[in-house]
């Protein structure tokens, strides 16, 4: 009995798996199992092929002619890259916070600085905010889901500066991409913390005994 429940319950997960899959399709969304980086070598080579294919994406959208500039080729295009990035960025910082090899998260921390980096530099392509304006300056007649998406897009691009002075402009992509690489160690700082935090038993009043109990756990 233990043995066949053993074997039905993966079976049971991927048969639940497929049905959300499938249930996600018809909303245009993908479901899938991330594949997590286990070494040191494979951190890195994710963050040079994201960065690598990022960067031919969005060299694509900005040397666009002025008959291929679409809603597509431009606002869709660009999300899809950030849906992309945004999935090894936050396939990297699980890996930085809960890996238990202390090199693959050293690692991990250092291919989520350069990573982060390059992420702000992104939102200073003036030839893929050309590229937008040009579709902006169609005054594409979009609704929904779509508008929202491209509203959204022209927004980010103004809050980043793209309408400065380049004098100013450049002045904001530094502070970001030094407040990004500030923000990165102070996480890690955090997770290697090693003080110790003391309760007394009152304090600790309905907590469970198992967990008071555990190898390491003090109280007075």
């Amino acid at each position: 009995m233990t043995a066949a429940s053993t074997v039905a319950q993966p079976q049971a997960q991927s048969a639940d798996l497929d049905a959300f899959e499938k249930l996600a399709s018809k909303y245009h969304s993908i479901i899938a199992l991330p594949k997590f980086e286990t070494t040191s070598n494979a951190v890195f080579a994710s963050v040079e092929q994201i960065i690598k294919s990022g960067d031919k994406a969005l060299d694509t959208i900005g040397a666009l002619k002025p008959n291929q500039i679409s809603f597509k080729t431009t606002v869709v295009a660009l999300d899809d890259i950030g849906y992309e990035i945004g999935l090894t960025a936050n396939r990297l910082s699980l890996i930085k916070e809960t890996s238990t090899n202390t090199l693959v998260r050293e690692a991990a921390t250092d291919a989520i600085k350069q990573l982060e980096e390059w992420m702000v530099g992104l939102d200073y392509r003036e030839d893929v905010y050309r590229t937008l304006k040009a579709f902006a300056a169609t005054k594409p007649n979009l609704k929904g889901e779509d508008a929202k998406l491209f509203q959204e897009t022209m927004r980010d691009y103004r809050r980043a500066g793209l309408e400065l002075p380049k004098t100013e402009r450049d002045q904001v992509e530094k502070m970001r991409k030094e407040l990004s690489r500030l923000t990165t160690d102070y996480e890690s700082n955090i997770t290697k913390a090693q003080q110790a935090v003391k309760f007394t038993k009152a304090e600790l009043e309905g907590v469970p005994e198992d967990f008071l109990g555990q190898t390491g756990s003090t109280y007075r």
